[in-house]
C-alpha cells in the first residue's frame, strides 16, 4: 500500500494481469447504476484488454446496457470490449433497510455464477449503499479479493458517515446504535432516533471545505434514515479503496484529510456524470418520445433566455407536500416558466390541483419522465431546483445552470453546503428544514429556522429573484470555469486504473 500526492492507494499488480477482470455491483438505484457504468466505459477506453462483469437488477439492466453501448460507441471503444452483465431479481422489501437486506440476500448467488462463468475477480467495485452483509459474503467466496468501494459523490460527503476520531463515535459504534434501533420491535422516539449519532461534543463538526457546522444540519428530519447512516458509516472501514467520483485537484483538501484519517481515498474523475452521448434532440430520447417532443416544444417557445426553472427530486424521495405546495404558489405568483418531473406521481397526489392550474395558466410544464440532458443544455433553462444529488450537481455545472439546493438525505446536504458555501454556484434552502432544526440558529448565521409557511415564502422568493437576476449571471460565471476543471477531468479514469494495476493498454 502506498501514498501518492494526499491519498492512498493499493497496489494489485500482478505479473498474470494481462486480461484483469473486474466486477461492478450497482445497487438497485438507476442513477448510480448509470453512473458506475458510466466508469466501466471510461475503464475500457483506457485498457481495452479489461474484463467487466456489471451485477445489477434485472430491471435496470436493459436501459444501462443502452447507456454503455452510447458511451463505447461514442468512444470508438466497441470493437475491443468483454462486458457480461449478470442480472438479477431481488424480492421487493417494505422500505428501504428491508430492499436492502432483500438485495443483499441475491447478491450472494449472483456473484457465484460470476465466479463459475467467467472466473475470479481481480477487483470488485461495489455502490457504497451495498449492505457490509453482502461484502462479508463476497470475501467468503472468493478470499483475497480485493473489494473498492465506488462513492458517488464528493468526498467531504463521507465525513456524514464516518464519525472521524476527533468525535467520541467511531464508525463500528454508529453501526452497533444503528442495529440496536432497527432490531427494536416498537417505535421508537425520535429522540432516541437523533441519539445515535449526537455526539457529547454539543453536535458540532468541521468538515473540510466547509467548515464548521452543526450535525443537525446535514439531516432535514428525524427518520431511519439516521440508522442507514451509521450502518454505511459502520461498513466504510471494511473496505480496501474508497473510489470518489470526483476530480483530485478540485478535492484536494478532503482526500488528503481523509488519507490522515487512515481511509484509503482513490478518485476516478466525473465517472458517467457527463453525457458521453450528447442527448439534445427528440430521436435521441429512447425513453419516452413524445415527451421529449413536449418538452422540447415547451422551451423552444420561451421568448426569453435563461429564463426557465427545471425542478427534479430524482425517483428515490421527495420534499413534503405542503412545503412543495408554497414553492408552487411562489413560482406561480412571480410568472416563472417552469418544467416539473414528476418522477414518481405518488409524491404529487395532494398537489394535483395546484399543478392542474399552473399547466391551464400556460405557465408551466408536468412531465412523469424527463429528458434532464435535453433541459439543462436547452438555452431557456436558468436555474434547476433539486435535491442535490450529485449526478444533476455534475450536470448543472456542466451546462451552466444555478442552482437551488433542497437537500434530503445521504450526501445531499453537504452537496447543497459546497454548491453554495465552497463554490458559491449555487443557493440553499434553510426555512424547509424540520425536526430537530425548528426553533433553533444555523452555525455560525443569524439564520433561524422558523418552521412556517411564511418564512418558506419568503425565503423561496428571494432566492429566485437571486438565481434568475444577476447574481444568479455571477455564480453560471463561476459555474462555467468549474465546468471546464471538470470536463478535462473525464479522462482521469486512467489514475485510478493504473493504480489499480491495469495501466493503459496499446490497443
Amino acid at each position: 500500500m502506498g501514498n501518492n500526492a494526499g491519498y492512498c492507494v493499493v497496489d494489485l499488480r500482478r505479473s498474470d494481469m494481462t486480461n484483469p477482470h473486474i466486477v461492478y455491483i450497482a445497487v438497485p438505484v438507476f442513477s448510480r447504476a448509470r453512473l458506475m457504468v458510466g466508469t466501466v466505459a471510461k475503464a475500457l477506453t483506457v485498457n481495452a484488454h479489461i474484463r467487466s462483469t456489471v451485477i445489477i437488477h434485472e430491471l435496470k439492466a436493459q436501459q444501462v446496457k443502452t447507456d454503455l453501448q452510447r458511451a463505447l460507441s461514442s468512444a470508438g471503444a466497441t470493437e475491443c470490449t468483454d462486458v457480461h452483465f449478470e442480472t438479477f431479481q431481488p424480492k421487493e422489501g417494505g422500505d428501504i433497510l428491508s430492499s436492502m437486506s432483500c438485495y443483499a440476500q441475491e447478491l450472494k448467488p449472483a456473484f457465484a455464477n460470476v465466479l463459475e462463468k467467467r472466473g475470479s475477480a481481480d477487483l470488485i467495485i461495489v455502490d457504497n449503499n451495498v449492505p457490509v452483509s453482502a461484502v462479508a459474503d463476497l470475501r467468503a467466496l472468493q478470499p483475497g479479493v480485493k473489494i473498492w468501494c465506488y462513492f458517488p459523490a464528493e468526498p467531504l460527503a463521507l465525513y456524514k458517515y464516518i464519525a472521524p476520531p476527533l468525535l467520541p463515535l467511531s464508525p463500528q459504534e454508529l453501526m452497533q446504535r444503528g442495529l440496536q434501533i432497527l432490531n427494536n420491535p416498537k417505535p421508537t422516539d425520535p429522540e432516541e432516533i437523533w441519539k445515535v449519532i449526537d455526539r457529547s461534543d454539543g453536535g458540532t463538526m468541521n468538515i473540510p471545505g466547509i467548515g464548521p457546522l452543526y450535525l443537525r444540519e446535514l439531516y432535514s428530519e428525524l427518520s431511519k434514515e439516521v440508522v442507514i447512516n451509521s450502518l454505511i458509516g459502520g461498513s466504510i472501514p471494511t473496505y480496501d479503496t474508497l473510489v470518489v467520483n470526483v476530480n483530485y485537484d478540485q478535492s484536494r483538501e478532503t482526500c488528503q484529510e481523509l488519507s490522515a484519517l487512515g481511509y484509503k481515498v482513490v478518485p476516478c474523475g466525473m465517472s458517467g456524470a457527463f453525457p458521453i452521448h450528447p442527448v439534445t434532440t427528440a430521436e435521441e430520447l429512447p425513453d419516452d418520445p413524445e415527451t421529449a417532443k413536449k418538452v422540447k416544444e415547451y422551451l423552444d417557445s420561451i421568448l426569453r433566455e435563461r429564463s426557465v426553472l427545471y425542478i427534479s427530486f430524482g425517483s428515490m424521495h421527495f420534499p413534503p407536500a405542503e412545503q412543495m405546495g408554497d414553492f408552487i404558489d411562489v413560482i406561480m405568483e412571480m410568472d416563472v416558466p417552469v418544467v416539473i418531473a414528476k418522477s414518481v406521481p405518488q409524491h404529487f397526489k395532494s398537489l394535483e390541483t395546484k399543478l392542474e392550474v399552473l399547466v391551464q395558466s400556460k405557465k408551466g410544464l408536468v412531465i412523469n419522465w424527463a429528458p434532464q440532458h435535453a433541459i439543462l443544455s436547452h438555452p431557456a433553462t436558468n436555474v434547476m431546483l433539486t435535491h442535490c444529488g450529485w449526478g444533476s450537481i455534475t450536470e448543472c455545472i456542466s451546462y451552466s445552470v444555478v442552482m437551488i439546493g433542497w437537500p434530503l438525505v445521504g450526501d445531499q446536504p453537504t452537496n447543497a453546503i459546497m454548491v453554495e458555501r465552497s463554490w458559491e454556484i449555487g443557493y440553499h434552502l434553510k426555512q424547509v428544514f424540520q425536526g430537530v432544526n425548528v426553533g433553533k440558529q444555523l452555525y455560525g448565521t443569524d439564520i433561524v429556522v422558523k418552521g412556517t409557511a411564511e418564512a418558506r415564502k419568503e425565503e423561496m422568493r428571494d432566492t429566485l429573484n437571486k438565481a434568475l437576476g444577476a447574481d444568479g449571471k455571477k455564480k453560471r460565471e463561476k459555474m462555467a470555469e468549474l465546468g471546464d476543471i471538470y470536463q478535462k477531468s473525464i479522462t482521469s479514469s486512467e489514475l485510478w486504473l493504473k493504480e489499480a494495476g491495469f495501466p493503459r493498454s496499446s490497443v
